[in-house]
C-alpha cells in the first residue's frame, strides 16, 4: 500500500543514521562509561573519608539523610558496600564528626548484573563509534566529568540518582521503540529475503551499505526468495541488533 513507503524512507534516512552514530551512541559510551570509571575511583580511593562518606550515604555536610536507600542502590546496582556503616551513621546522628567514628569502617566491592552488562555494552557502543561513527572519543574529557562526579557524590550521595537517570536516558535512545536505525537493524536479525526486497528493495539501498549494514543469507530455503537473511557477524546491524 503506498501508506506504507513513506515510514520506510523515513527510517533509512542518511540524517537518522548519521544522528544515531554520532549522537546516541555517543552519549549512551559516554554514560555507561562515567559509571563504570566512577566505579574504578571508588575503588581506587577506598581508604579515604570522602569514599567512605558515599558508601555510608551520608548526605549533606556531616547530616544524615537517605543513608539507608543510597546504600542499598550503591550496593545492588554498582557493588559498593560499607562494612561498619550502621554504627557510623548513627554517630553521625548524634553529632559526632564523621572523621571521629570513621575507623574501622571500610567499603567493600563486588560484581553486578549490571556492571557486567554495562561492561559488555561498552565493548559493542565502543566498536560502533570506532569502526562506523570515524570519531575520537576525548578520554580526558571523560575523566574530567568522572572527577566531577565523584566530587558530587562526595557532596551528596543522592547524586547517584541523578547520574543513573541520565545513563537510563541514553541507553533509551538505542532501543528500537525510540530509534529508527536500531527498529530498522533488529527488524532484518532474521528476516525472510521476499520480505527485505518487498518493504527495502533489491538489492538494499545504497545507503545502508555505506553506513555497514551487510546482509547474508542465514538458512538457504527454495525458492531463493524465502531465505532468511541476517546480519554479516560484525557488521553494524549485528553491533547494533546485539547491543
Amino acid at each position: 500500500m503506498p501508506g506504507h513507503a513513506l515510514p520506510y524512507r523515513r527510517l533509512l534516512s542518511e540524517e537518522a543514521w548519521r544522528r544515531f552514530l554520532k549522537v546516541d551512541v555517543l552519549r549512551a559510551l559516554s554514560y555507561v562509561g562515567r559509571v563504570l570509571r566512577l566505579v574504578e575511583v571508588l575503588r581506587g580511593s577506598s581508604a579515604s573519608l570522602q569514599t567512605v562518606k558515599v558508601a555510608a550515604g551520608i548526605v549533606g555536610r556531616d547530616t544524615v539523610g537517605h543513608s539507608r536507600d543510597v546504600r542499598k542502590a550503591l550496593e545492588r546496582l554498582l557493588g559498593v558496600a560499607c562494612v561498619g556503616c550502621d554504627e557510623l551513621v548513627r554517630d553521625v546522628a548524634r553529632g559526632i564528626p564523621l572523621e571521629r567514628v570513621a575507623t574501622g569502617v571500610r567499603p567493600v566491592f563486588s560484581d553486578t548484573p549490571l556492571l557486567r552488562e554495562l561492561r559488555l555494552l561498552e565493548g559493542i557502543l565502543a566498536e560502533v563509534v570506532r569502526r562506523f561513527a570515524r570519531v575520537e572519543v576525548d578520554e580526558g574529557y571523560v575523566e574530567e566529568v568522572v572527577r566531577k562526579d565523584y566530587v558530587s557524590l562526595v557532596g551528596n550521595p543522592l547524586e547517584l540518582s541523578r547520574l543513573l537517570r541520565g545513563l537510563v536516558a541514553a541507553l533509551l535512545r538505542l532501543l528500537p521503540l525510540y530509534s529508527p536505525v536500531s527498529f530498522t537493524a533488529r527488524s532484518l536479525r532474521l528476516a525472510p529475503r521476499f520480505a527485505v526486497a518487498k518493504l527495502l528493495g533489491d538489492p538494499l539501498p545504497e545507503l545502508l551499505g555505506r553506513f555497514g549494514v551487510d546482509l547474508v543469507e542465514l538458512l538457504p530455503v527454495e525458492p531463493g526468495d524465502y531465505a532468511l537473511l541476517t546480519h554479516r557477524v560484525g557488521s553494524l546491524g549485528d553491533l547494533v541488533s546485539s547491543s
